[in-house]
């Protein structure tokens, strides 16, 4: 990622693949598999429009905690998305990150999902410009 500058460069240059999205019936179990196939460390949650999401994290935590693997993934999903927009810099974003304690920003606005930016995906933009 040459001429990285995370004060000037879009979000949306860091969106990936597309979000793997699940319906809110799926359990814990198809979840985790999903995960596990994919190489994911979140899903999205929701049947038509995004209302949801799922990390790893949740997943172990429920296991720690005894629950069900059959039980909703609405049930465990965080429905308090933050969403930024597709024209916010990387370091806007970061920051927003930082302060709010969160892995993952949804990208777009609900209804018009662009994509999904993890913590990893930025700390790997950085490292990019790293000097060695």
């Amino acid at each position: 990622m040459s001429n990285f500058e995370p004060d000037q460069l879009a979000i949306a240059s860091l969106v990936g693949a597309e979000v793997v999205q699940v319906p809110s019936t799926a359990s814990l179990q198809d979840v985790a598999a999903r995960m596990n196939e994919d190489g994911i460390s979140a899903v999205g949650v929701g049947d038509e429009t995004l209302v949801g999401v799922i990390t790893e994290r949740d997943i172990v935590r429920a296991v720690a905690i005894g629950s069900d693997p059959l039980t909703p993934a609405i049930e465990l999903a965080e429905t308090n998305l933050f969403w930024t927009d597709p024209e916010s810099t990387v370091a806007e974003v970061a920051e927003e990150m930082m302060t709010r304690w969160i892995r993952h920003v949804f990208v777009g606005q609900p209804g018009n999902l662009v994509g999904i930016v993890s913590m990893r995906d930025l700390l790997v933009a950085y490292v990019d410009i790293a000097p060695v």
